[in-house]
């Protein structure tokens, strides 16, 4: 699993939402997101969120980051497509080159389907009401 995780779809969104960490990352990110509500009408704009970086030892962080991702797809798209085009400008600049890190629709749904499998399934009503009772009754 550590090893899908860092070279397939799953590890390309993990490592761009590890990746926004400092001031001028988050505010180029906040960008991108002000840039995807422009092209979405005022009732369905997105407020501005950060992404949620999952860690290693809280297994739901994934799902939750996972979550967050796929809500601001359209702001992670222009932040990857970013990111790619100041690569390829120093790769030019440099002579050498990269792996792909574009993100398409299949590859967005496919991370969205592992990311329900990192879920915390609910307790039913039932057992979580005698939970309850039977703690108070301590």
């Amino acid at each position: 699993m550590h090893e899908w995780r860092r070279h397939r779809q799953l590890g390309t969104l993990i490592a761009f939402i590890n990746y926004i960490r400092t001031p001028q990352q988050h505010e180029l990110f906040r960008a991108c997101q002000r840039d995807a509500n422009k092209a979405l009408p005022a009732d369905n704009q997105i407020p501005l969120l950060t992404p949620v970086r999952p860690v290693a030892t809280r297994w739901n962080l994934y799902h939750v980051a996972i979550e967050r991702a796929a809500k601001l797809h359209s702001a992670f798209d222009r932040y990857i497509e970013h990111y790619i085009k100041s690569v390829a400008f120093n790769e030019k600049r440099s002579g050498s080159a990269s792996k792909d890190v574009v993100l398409d629709e299949a590859r967005w749904a496919h991370c969205q389907r592992l990311g329900n499998n990192y879920r915390v399934p609910e307790l039913p009503q039932a057992a979580s009401d005698s939970n309850e009772e039977a703690r108070g009754s301590r």
